[in-house]
């Protein structure tokens, strides 16, 4: 049921989130970094990746399109034609549908700026199809 599986994706978000949280400090001590610096860096980096997940559920093709620098791209599925006109991907593929994400984990990579997530992807269709799509995505 939904209840279960948002059980259990909560004690999994909040297990890998105390082993994050270690890893982190024990990577900057190593380093000599500000750990208050690399919590807010990596929460701004979050925040932004979150927003594309909120404007595709809200079908804010405008804020959602807002998100990329120009000249970016989608690769989806990984391995097909790289689509290079966001407008049109998003039109065809996240305007027609209801769409959720569930946050399996995130890995944030500060230096380069980027959010890796690992997502499953709820998709309803016009015609009421189903659809769980695990997807891996980086934004940068």
């Amino acid at each position: 049921t939904r209840k279960r599986r948002d059980d259990v994706m909560e004690f999994l978000h909040k297990r890998k989130s105390a082993l994050r949280i270690s890893a982190t400090r024990l990577s900057a001590a190593r380093a000599g970094l500000d750990i208050k610096a690399i919590a807010e860096a990596r929460t701004r980096l979050l925040e932004r990746a979150d927003l594309s997940r909120e404007y595709a559920g809200q079908r804010n093709k405008t804020r959602w399109l807002g998100l990329f620098a120009d000249g970016a791209t989608v690769e989806d599925p990984v391995g097909a034609p790289v689509h290079t006109n966001l407008s049109m991907f998003y039109d065809a593929f996240i305007s027609p549908n209801d769409i959720e994400f569930d946050v399996i984990e995130d890995w944030v990579d500060i230096r380069r700026w980027k959010v890796y997530r690992n997502v499953i992807i709820h998709i309803e269709m016009r015609n009421g199809t189903q659809m769980l799509q695990p997807a891996h995505i980086c934004y940068s």
